[in-house]
């Protein structure tokens, strides 16, 4: 992952927003929440947490962690974050993994499908706290 890159993203093209987050939301979707993302953070603060993101690793603290962990990714999320790649980067730390993909999202399935999303929240802490 090219830091450099990362640090310069400032959202404020719709295309890169697409890639980021997937292509089927609109133009005016994408602009809200590109003005979202830089009104609600400096720029240090995303630098910090891209460094963070790209340069710590903290597998060898939770690996074989028998705690239930909850993934959840959209259908039309980037391809890093897609269900081939969660099982692949989070299969192996966690065994105790759960995938779900939330159908016709992107990154955000918190904002793209509400009901769908806390349902899916609420089903996993049920299973898993009586």
């Amino acid at each position: 992952m090219d830091l450099a890159r990362l640090w310069q993203f400032q959202g404020k093209t719709d295309q890169g927003f697409a890639n980021f987050v997937g292509p089927d939301m609109s133009a005016k979707w994408h602009q809200l929440k590109s003005e979202h993302f830089l009104a609600s953070s400096i720029l240090e603060a995303r630098r910090g947490y891209m460094e963070m993101f790209v340069k710590i690793c903290f597998s060898d603290r939770v690996k074989g962690l028998e705690v239930p962990v909850l993934a959840v990714t959209g259908e039309f999320d980037s391809e890093a974050f897609l269900k081939p790649a969660v099982e692949a980067d989070f299969g192996a730390l966690y065994p105790n993994l759960e995938i779900i993909v939330v159908p016709n999202a992107g990154h955000y399935p918190m904002m793209e499908a509400p009901p769908f999303f806390a349902a899916t929240i609420e089903k996993f802490m049920t299973k898993h706290t009586g």
